[in-house]
């Protein structure tokens, strides 16, 4: 009679913070790792830029306030977009950047100061 060869074990599912996501620079084994943090930084500056580029896309179609057409009837309407553009990128960028390093950190049942 043949046995069976031994099991590997289970692999353990990646430290999560409160929110359920990946805690920064963790890979599946839970070993911290440079690349991982830059991979979690990137993907979340990316959405914000997203979130930047859809706001400004809105703002310039609507015309809030005027700002489409000032834009539009400028004498250099490709420098106006890309001012405005790249400005929201970086405010947006940011804002994504700085919610995901907001959101790893644990919740405390107490007052740290009492």
């Amino acid at each position: 009679m043949t046995t069976a060869p031994p099991r590997k074990p289970a692999r353990q599912a990646p430290a999560q913070n409160t929110l359920g996501q990946n805690t920064l620079g963790q890979n599946n084994k839970g070993e911290n790792t440079p690349a991982h943090a830059i991979r979690f930084l990137v993907q979340h500056m990316a959405l914000g830029t997203l979130g930047g580029f859809l706001f400004g896309a809105m703002v310039l179609y609507f015309d809030v306030f005027g700002l489409g057409g000032l834009v539009l009837g400028s004498a250099s309407p490709v420098l106006a977009v890309f001012l405005l553009f790249f400005g929201l990128f970086v405010t947006f960028g940011s804002l994504g950047m700085g919610v995901a390093v907001m959101s790893l950190g644990q919740e405390r049942d107490s007052d740290p100061i009492e």
